[in-house]
């Protein structure tokens, strides 16, 4: 829990989880340069093929295809852990790409974690951002916003739509037992 408070250790190694659009990590490399100065190292794990124009010569790269298997995942994590990275940058654009990695890593690695959003804008992952994370899931959610209503009375109308579905489901498997115990005495069509 020592990664949530707001200390910053001094970044000489980030590791970049690509877990979006490239174009928004391509945008993105720039920016961090500014914020962890000129003589940060960068390195990349990746599920794309090739590398990212902006990232530098030299950076480590891991593709998530190479590591399927547990063992292999248990590899890269220790090797994660040596390559000397002392934060983790991370892709939340809203999409789906790489989304169980990038919490695996995010939870398993022992670095201070960045958040970069869609417009390539950045946030620590701390106590002391913690309003700009909560806008960030909520916005993710469909809780904020014009769309915030609808989603509040789906959400609310979940269970009885459930329910429904549990009583109508129970009543027809509940008469077609009773009809196979008993027989039919319905005629079959003809």
């Amino acid at each position: 829990m020592r990664y949530l408070r707001p200390r910053y250790p001094e970044f000489r190694r980030v590791l970049l989880v690509e877990s979006g659009p490239r174009a928004v990590l391509e945008i993105s490399i720039p920016r961090l340069r500014n914020v962890f100065g000129p003589g940060a190292a960068f390195d990349l794990i990746t599920c794309y093929s090739g590398q990212p124009s902006t990232l530098p010569e030299g950076a480590a790269i891991w593709r998530t295809a190479d590591y399927q298997s547990k063992p292999s995942r248990a590899a890269l994590l220790q090797q994660l852990k040596t390559s000397g990275a002392t934060g983790v940058a991370i892709l939340c654009a809203g999409n789906p790409i790489m989304s169980r990695w990038k919490w695996w890593l995010v939870w398993h690695l022992p670095m201070k974690v960045l958040v970069i959003n869609e417009n390539a804008d950045c946030f620590w992952l701390d106590t002391a951002h913690i309003r700009n994370a909560r806008r960030m899931a909520l916005a993710r959610a469909g809780l904020s916003g014009q769309i915030a209503g609808r989603t509040m009375l789906r959400l609310a109308c979940f269970p009885f739509g459930l329910l429904y579905l549990i009583i109508y489901a129970s009543a027809v498997h509940a008469r077609r037992s009773l009809r196979l115990a008993f027989g039919s005495r319905v005629p079959p069509r003809s």
